[in-house]
């Protein structure tokens, strides 16, 4: 009879205290996380020593973003999606890298992170679009659809035959401009000797202020250069707190001075 009586204390004491954390939780209000989803990698070539890519027409990137339109009206603002790019010398620390991101990416522990880890761990720094005063690469679309992105870092044929052999990004085959580096608005395509000189950006490592350049000072092939390309969501809430999504890879391509094609 005493261990009864014993087992309904215990049971009234767990329903108040269930009952007492409901009501503090509703009345104080549960704290709100945000998940954006990751944009989807299309058409991703990754160099390397195994992997040269002969064709020069396939050195491209090619992705769809994740527009989240969910989020609409839920106080959150989804703004669109960012790409992250860094330039190596040494095609060894550029796949110690990747391999790096890509164990943080795959782990549910780390893979919250790894948009963090990309900027401020390994420097990669954002691309931006030649004369577009937007400060994210991809602005999100009213129309609440995923967006088609193609991103071509060096111009392929002399004269190119049509702007997919451009130097450009093209955002559901509408070309938004060419792609430059985060700094002094220099284009991408360095290589190339043109009329204009807005788009005349001058080699790594021939000015003194480069953050988007790897510090390893070794090189695997004179004259060839290897960027990494990322793509990321991102969003802020009603107190305009920064939420990334998980890093997708965009590929890694090889750009080689003075190659004409």
């Amino acid at each position: 009879m005493k261990a009864r009586a014993k087992h309904t204390v215990k049971s009234i004491f767990l329903s108040m205290f269930v009952a007492c954390f409901i009501i503090l939780n509703s009345g104080c209000g549960l704290d709100e996380y945000y998940v954006l989803e990751p944009p989807t990698t299309y058409h991703a070539p990754v160099y390397s020593q195994s992997n040269l890519m002969p064709d020069a027409i396939d050195r491209y990137v090619e992705f769809f973003t994740n527009e989240n339109s969910e989020y609409d009206d839920s106080g959150f603002e989804f703004t669109g999606t960012d790409v992250y790019y860094k330039i190596y010398s040494y095609l060894p620390t550029c796949e110690s890298e990747y391999s790096a991101l890509n164990t943080l990416v795959n782990s549910d522990a780390s893979k919250a992170n790894s948009a963090s880890s990309l900027i401020n761990s390994y420097k990669f720094q954002k691309l931006k679009i030649n004369g577009s005063n937007r400060d994210v690469t991809i602005p999100h679309t009213t129309s609440k659809r995923s967006q088609r992105v193609r991103i071509r870092l060096t111009t392929f044929q002399d004269p190119p035959t049509s702007d997919d052999y451009k130097a450009t990004v093209r955002i559901d085959g509408v070309n938004k401009g060419v792609p430059v580096r985060y700094y002094d608005n220099r284009s991408f395509d360095f290589y190339r000797k043109v009329l204009d000189s807005a788009f005349n950006a001058p080699l790594p490592r021939s000015t003194a202020y480069e953050d988007d350049l790897s510090s390893t000072t070794t090189v695997t092939e004179e004259g060839s250069w290897y960027i990494t390309l990322y793509a990321v969501g991102v969003g802020h809430d009603s107190t305009f707190t920064q939420y990334y999504s998980t890093i997708a890879h965009l590929g890694t391509l090889c750009l080689k001075a003075g190659e004409y094609n």
